[in-house]
């Protein structure tokens, strides 16, 4: 099984967010989600908001949130950058909600560059706060 495994470094800003050992890898890519496996084709990519998940070489299932980044993928290493990762048990619901009202709140003020970067942190927040009420984290 270990010849089976993708080397996965989830890496922030602030740091290592995840690194180790898995069969899948399924991103929230710019425009849907993207899954890799062993022996995937090279590839890189930009990433979207929403979950992300890992199912590691002993069989767990590790779930976060992500915005922005890039993936690339190449000899069985999987390498996401990303602007933002969370543990999805760390999302909660009233704080999301919360959240969505603010950037819902944001005037767009000047330029389609404005209007794109409000777009941006409204899809961030509804995949937030969809991923704390699936894990019921909150009311």
């Amino acid at each position: 099984m270990s010849d089976k495994l993708l080397q996965v470094a989830v890496i922030t800003p602030e740091g290592a967010a995840y690194e180790g050992q898995a069969t899948t890898v399924v991103v929230p890519a710019f425009d849907g989600e993207v899954a890799f496996f062993h022996n995937h084709a090279p590839f890189v990519g930009a990433l979207g908001a929403g979950e992300l998940r890992i199912v590691t070489a002993s069989g767990e299932d590790e779930h976060f949130f992500l915005q922005g980044g890039v993936v690339r993928v190449a000899d069985n290493e999987v390498a996401i950058l990303a602007e933002d990762v969370q543990a999805l048990d760390a999302l909660d619901v009233e704080t999301e909600h919360r959240r969505l009202a603010e950037v819902l709140k944001t005037p767009v003020i000047g330029s389609i560059e404005a209007l794109d970067a409000k777009q941006l942190a409204l899809d961030a927040a509804r995949a937030r706060r969809r991923l704390a009420q699936r894990q019921g984290n909150g009311s």
